[in-house]
């Protein structure tokens, strides 16, 4: 028997294409955003998490890629905790290609700052 979702709202991964789903482990998922005008990465880390305020539809975006040039693609993680200079963001580095870079912010999921997984 399927658990019942105890929010009134639709779960975000309904209103994801699943083409758009690149890798999915029931916690994380990683979804391309290439193509769509309105955004400046082309993948985006998703975290399930629990419906509040600040993750209205259970979900909160832990990290990113993108192209910086036609050869270099660039990938981030949002920790939650303030660096020094106000960021929460930490590169992970800087790829050949986007393959490497998707692989590397995957491997990199399970980082204890990235916050708890339930």
């Amino acid at each position: 028997m399927s658990k019942q979702n105890p929010s009134p709202m639709p779960e975000l991964t309904s209103e994801i294409p699943r083409e758009r789903v690149l890798q999915d482990d029931g916690v994380f998922l990683i979804v391309s955003t290439k193509g769509l005008d309105y955004t400046k990465t082309s993948g985006l880390l998703i975290r399930r998490c629990d419906f509040s305020a600040t993750a209205p539809f259970g979900y909160e975006c832990k990290g990113q890629y993108r192209q910086l040039r036609k050869t270099l693609w660039h990938a981030t993680l949002d920790s939650g905790v303030p660096n020094a200079d106000g960021t929460t963001e930490r590169s992970t580095g800087i790829y050949g290609n986007e393959l490497d870079a998707i692989v590397n912010l995957w491997a990199s999921r399970r980082l204890d700052h990235l916050g708890p997984t339930f």
